[in-house]
C-alpha cells in the first residue's frame, strides 16, 4: 500500500503542508490515466500520472441554475457512451430546525477534453429529511458516495442524516428525462 498526496488546489506534499481543507474530489480513469474532478462550477478536471503528479488541467464554465447550494462532489464519474455521469450533493442553511439540509442531483459531462458539462437535473433527485433516521442536532443529509450502472439501472449508495447508509435504484432512461441540456 502506498499513500499519495497530490499537490493540487490547497493540498500540499503531505497533510502538514496543506493550505486549506480539501474534500469532495472525484477521481476517475480516462484513456488509462487518472483524472480528477476538482469542482463543478467552474468545471475543473485535471489529468495526473500514475504517480499522481499533475499533468494537465481543463476548466470550463457552464450556466447551471441550482439554487440548493454549491454543487460538490459525490460519486466518481461513470462513463455511459460519450458522457460521464456523477451524482452530486449540495447544501443550504435550513431555517426549519436549524443546521443544514442536503440535496442530491446528477450531472453529465463530455467523455473527452475539455470535459464540458452537458446536462444536469434542474431539481433535486432527493433531499435530506427528518422523516428518515435522524437525531436532534444532526443535519438533514443525503450524500451520494458511489454509483454503478447495470442493465440500464443506476445503483447509487448514500449516507443519510449522518446516521445510516442507503441506496437507490434509478433507471438511466428516467435520469435522461430528468436532465436538461446545459446551454
Amino acid at each position: 500500500v502506498k499513500r499519495y498526496d497530490p499537490v493540487y488546489g490547497g493540498n500540499g506534499q503531505h497533510c502538514y503542508n496543506n493550505r486549506r481543507q480539501e474534500k469532495n474530489w472525484l477521481y476517475f480513469v480516462h484513456d488509462d490515466k487518472p483524472h480528477l474532478v476538482y469542482s463543478a462550477d467552474p468545471h475543473d478536471v485535471s489529468e495526473f500520472g500514475w504517480d499522481f503528479k499533475f499533468k494537465q488541467r481543463w476548466e470550463t464554465k457552464a450556466r447551471i441554475d441550482w439554487p440548493w447550494g454549491q454543487i460538490r462532489g459525490g460519486t466518481p464519474p461513470v462513463r455511459m457512451g460519450d458522457e460521464y455521469w456523477t451524482f452530486y450533493h449540495s447544501s443550504v442553511d435550513w431555517a426549519h430546525g436549524g443546521g443544514r439540509r442536503y440535496f442530491m442531483g446528477v450531472l453529465a459531462f463530455e467523455a473527452k477534453p475539455p470535459f464540458n458539462i452537458t446536462r444536469y437535473t434542474h431539481k433535486p433527485l432527493l433531499c435530506g429529511s427528518k422523516h428518515d433516521v435522524w437525531a436532534p442536532g444532526k443535519p438533514y443529509v443525503v450524500f451520494p458516495n458511489g454509483a454503478v450502472i447495470r442493465h440500464g439501472e443506476w445503483f447509487v449508495t448514500m449516507g443519510i442524516n449522518d446516521m445510516i447508509c442507503a441506496f437507490a435504484c434509478i433507471p438511466h432512461d428516467d435520469l435522461v428525462k430528468l436532465t436538461q441540456p446545459v446551454l
